[in-house]
């Protein structure tokens, strides 16, 4: 699986902390009025959220390159079938017929639709189907479908449609993601140094804002921060040996001391779900922070 290397890692560390630095200054922030800093800043903010839409599709690209047309379809099939299942619970316990008449096909009928269709199905999932509202539906997120799950169909439809002879339009393919991510990176760095370049502008009058933009702007040499969560599990207020912790695909299970391995997940918000014999189990979407580790306690 493709990742950012360790220096790319830092520089966006680097960025994300410099970024919540500027936030969490006075609202109005004091650095809005001087609009060449102001310029700079939203052109920081746009090339990192750029890098967080590509870094996704880089990683999806990288696993695909050795599965056959056949199994291609066949992950594809199976992949949106089962999304397709979950949507449905959702739809019928919501009363939305409008996403119960789109999420009908089963994996069986999707694996049997001519090749030459499936490209178009899969871009359908995105601007019908599984829409930006629809994600952002706080009931909808409970049931673990993200932005992320549908970004990966839609890859394996598009490495399918390369296989079978047809343009790939909305293909990111491993060189082309590496290319762009390092451009964002070099570009982060320009923005970085123009900050603080233009930063003795406030130093007459906010010294202590320049200091505070020098400090977040520095790298991590130390390493590099992972982001995740080191679970505990409490049963009536006392550590519980045996519980699940689940993200995803990963899973930590609690010891003696009601404690759990770290585990490390990509930035952003993931379903979490708890499980303790005996007791009903208990799910929440938590945002994770890049470069951070959250000690979280669940008790039952």
């Amino acid at each position: 699986m493709a990742e950012l290397n360790d220096d790319q890692t830092r520089e966006v560390n680097r960025c994300d902390t410099l970024i919540q630095f500027l936030d969490t200054t006075p609202n109005p922030p004091i650095w809005t009025p001087y609009v060449p800093f102001k310029k700079e800043v939203n052109l920081l903010r746009g090339n990192v959220d750029a890098l967080n839409l590509l870094v996704p599709k880089k990683e999806a690209s990288g696993k695909l390159e050795t599965l056959s047309k056949e199994e291609l379809k066949k992950l594809f099939a199976e992949t949106v079938g089962g999304m397709f299942n979950i949507a449905s619970v959702y739809a019928n316990n919501e009363g939305n017929t409008t996403l119960a008449g789109q999420v009908t096909k089963s994996a069986t009928a999707i694996d049997r639709m001519k090749d030459t269709e499936i490209i178009g199905f899969a871009k359908s999932l995105s601007t019908d189907i599984f829409t930006n509202a629809l994600l952002a539906d706080v009931v909808f997120e409970t049931y673990g479908i993200t932005d992320q799950m549908v970004t990966d169909a839609i890859d394996i439809a598009t490495k399918f449609n390369s296989k079978i002879g047809l343009s790939a339009s909305i293909t990111v393919i491993s060189e082309t993601a590496n290319s762009d991510i390092n451009k964002l990176v070099d570009a982060m760095r320009v923005n970085v140094g123009k900050l603080l370049n233009l930063s003795p502008y406030f130093k007459n009058d906010n010294s202590s804002f320049v200091t505070g933009l020098e400090k977040a702007a520095k790298l991590d040499h130390i390493g590099v921060r992972h982001t995740g969560i080191a679970a505990s599990i409490t049963v009536d207020g006392l550590p519980a040996e045996g519980g699940e912790v689940i993200i995803g695909k990963k899973k930590a299970v609690s010891n003696s001391q009601g404690n759990c391995k770290p585990m490390y997940v990509r930035p952003g918000d993931k379903l979490i779900t708890v499980n303790y014999p005996g007791k009903l189990s208990k799910s929440i979407t938590y945002h994770f922070i890049r470069g951070q580790v959250d000690n979280k306690k669940f008790d039952f």
